[in-house]
């Protein structure tokens, strides 16, 4: 082979993946264009039925710009991407507030719009900065999860230790040391296993992580949302529902304990569990304890079948609307 077939080889070679991104980026807007149509369909479909159907979807924070879900525990929505998904869901959908879901999925007709109740989790000041703006152009109501939280949650100050590095891999007994080193070392998803696994503590262990990362994390702490805030939240609107005051994973708790976490404060109406985890003796105490709702996190629609207090939430991605639609149209439709 000549020097000049080596070079024009290796051109090729170079040119391939560049290419193959290219064609990746010019298909996006034809799958986009392909899911947003099929969602449609779908969407339709449940529509016409008379069948029970409805859903919630869980948010956590909302911001700028999109997160890493690889390296970050609870990573933002972008604002843009939460704008145009509101705005599908306005014209497509009827939007409720969490503790209106079962009853408007209950007697919704055959032909009628299928009801959505957009939901946040956790007192974070941008429900009030970056999402509600959003709801409020696209006239959308949604429901707040707040714990009346004064300081910030733990997995806060986990990011920020291992953003900047200011814990040891053996700083956090009983977690296993590699498991904190290797979110140290940013392997994709690693920061999501080391936060579960000091989620699954009994609550005097993740207590003791906590007050190490208290003092671990330099730079100060994230701020929260205040109190003033959550009430211009609901003045405009929001429903304000219960998150419980600790974010306990309420599986970890005695019966005693448990009814204490639930109790419901002041006009609360709807319960989101910690975690989004509960079984039917957490979803018995709510009961017990008066709320009208009670949200867990599995990917499930609300159905005839559907426990009250026991009501999945969905996470459609965000990337594009055709994606977000599909995901939301596949869930309600699924029998």
């Amino acid at each position: 082979m000549s020097g000049d077939d080596r070079h024009a080889g290796a051109r090729l070679r170079a040119a391939l993946p560049r290419a193959e991104r290219a064609a990746r980026r010019a298909a996006r807007p034809v799958r986009a264009a392909a899911e947003l149509a099929l969602a449609r369909v779908l969407e339709a479909r449940a529509r016409r039925s008379g069948a029970v159907r409805g859903a919630a979807i869980v948010l956590h924070a909302v911001g700028p710009a999109a997160g890493d879900p690889d390296r970050e525990i609870d990573p933002p929505v972008a604002t843009a991407e939460l704008d145009a998904a509101v705005g599908y869901l306005a014209r497509r959908y009827a939007l409720v507030r969490a503790a209106d879901l079962p009853a408007a999925a209950a007697v919704r007709k055959a032909g009628e719009r299928v009801p959505v109740a957009l939901t946040f989790d956790d007192d974070l000041p941008s429900h009030a900065d970056h999402a509600a703006p959003v709801l409020a152009r696209h006239g959308a109501p949604a429901t707040a999860f707040l714990c009346g939280a004064g300081e910030p949650f733990w997995w806060q100050r986990l990011q920020r230790a291992v953003d900047a590095r200011a814990i040891a891999a053996g700083h956090l007994p009983p977690v296993p040391a590699p498991l904190v080193q290797a979110a140290l070392d940013r392997e994709p998803r690693a920061i999501a296993r080391l936060a579960g696994a000091i989620e699954a503590l009994a609550p005097e262990d993740r207590d003791a992580i906590a007050a190490r990362l208290r003092t671990a994390v330099p730079g100060g702490d994230p701020a929260m949302l205040a109190p003033e805030r959550a009430d211009a939240l609901a003045a405009a609107g929001w429903e304000l529902g219960f998150h419980t005051r600790r974010h306990d994973l309420l599986s970890t708790l005695g019966d005693d304990a448990l009814r204490a976490a639930v109790a419901r404060p002041g006009a609360a109406r709807t319960l989101a569990y910690p975690h989004g985890k509960a079984t039917a003796r957490e979803a018995a105490a709510a009961r017990d304890a008066g709320y009208v709702a009670a949200y867990t996190g599995a990917p499930e629609a609300f159905t005839d079948r559907t426990d009250p207090h026991l009501i999945g939430r969905l996470q459609p991605r965000f990337t594009t609307v055709g994606r977000f639609a599909l995901d939301l149209a596949r869930a309600v439709g699924r029998p």
